[in-house]
């Protein structure tokens, strides 16, 4: 875990069911997205709780790939940590989950517009704009739009 450092972004992927049809859908690499806030901390909008939340990253023991830009300072990184734990409990957006399944599946682009509730590469994003770096240019990204710029350093 020695590669792991605060706001660092870490990508998911399993072989379970949902995980497949996300990255299927979305024609990514991973179907889950989140940030570390401390060594053994990450924050990440949770569809299955239904809100923004704190897990143990060992949760997701060999099933990482962590994702970094090297060239943040050590307040930036803090300051994408703190933008995470400022959402904490902030609700999870499931309608947005079914917008982007009509986007992605019938190519069809409805309006949509809610402020008061994320998915997981939604906040991501959300947490490097607040230092001034976008890492997606999509309203509504998905797990690999937020790791284009992003890179590789390493599994968990």
């Amino acid at each position: 875990m020695e590669n792991i450092k605060i706001g660092d972004v870490v990508a998911y992927r399993s072989d379970s069911t949902v995980s497949e049809i996300i990255r299927k859908i979305t024609n990514s690499n991973y179907s889950h997205v989140a940030i570390v806030v401390s060594p053994t901390q990450i924050i990440e909008g949770d569809g299955y709780t239904g809100h923004v939340r704190y897990r143990n990253i060992l949760e997701y023991k060999n099933h990482l790939d962590i994702y970094t830009l090297d060239f943040l300072t050590d307040e930036q990184r803090i300051g994408i940590a703190s933008y995470m734990e400022s959402k904490v409990g902030l609700k999870y957006d499931r309608l947005l989950l079914l917008w982007l399944f009509i986007k992605y599946t019938l190519h069809i682009r409805l309006p949509y517009k809610n402020d008061k509730k994320v998915i997981c590469s939604e906040i991501c994003n959300h947490a490097y704009r607040s230092i001034g770096i976008g890492l997606a240019k999509k309203r509504f990204p998905v797990p690999d739009d937020v790791l284009k710029k992003l890179r590789l350093s390493g599994n968990y």
